[in-house]
């Protein structure tokens, strides 16, 4: 038995292709996935991917720079699996910054990537 397997593991960014190496890679090795990402038609065929290889996954549509969205897929989690025992935060809401974006758009990026984090242990904090 390895470590993870059995863990319940909820990745932010799910549907990026780094998020989905990781779910691919760890319900592949046992661990129970949890998927958020705003990409929910990527995250749903992921989910089945997993489940008809026999892994377990459960997925919801997720917003990392808006606290409610960050609570509603941690209580999620904790409703399907029991629990969240490791979180995977892939989920970044920034783009590609060019030279020519402007401060506004690059404010905004650098306060929702901050946010997340704090976002997320607030949300398993009750749990």
């Amino acid at each position: 038995m390895s470590g993870i397997q059995e863990q319940v593991v909820a990745i932010t960014g799910a549907s990026s292709e780094v998020g989905e190496a990781a779910a691919r890679l760890l319900a592949g090795r046992g661990a129970k996935v949890m998927l958020g990402a705003l990409g929910i038609g990527r995250l749903y065929a992921l989910a089945h991917e997993i489940v008809e290889a026999g892994g377990s996954a459960h997925y919801q549509a997720l917003d990392v720079t808006q606290p409610k969205s960050m609570q509603c897929f941690i209580d999620e989690a904790t409703e399907v699996f029991g629990r969240v025992d490791v979180i995977v935060h892939v989920a970044s809401p920034a783009p590609a910054i060019h030279s020519r974006e402007s401060k506004r758009d690059c404010r905004h990026i650098a306060i929702s990537s901050g946010a997340s984090p704090g976002a997320i242990v607030l949300a398993i904090e009750g749990h």
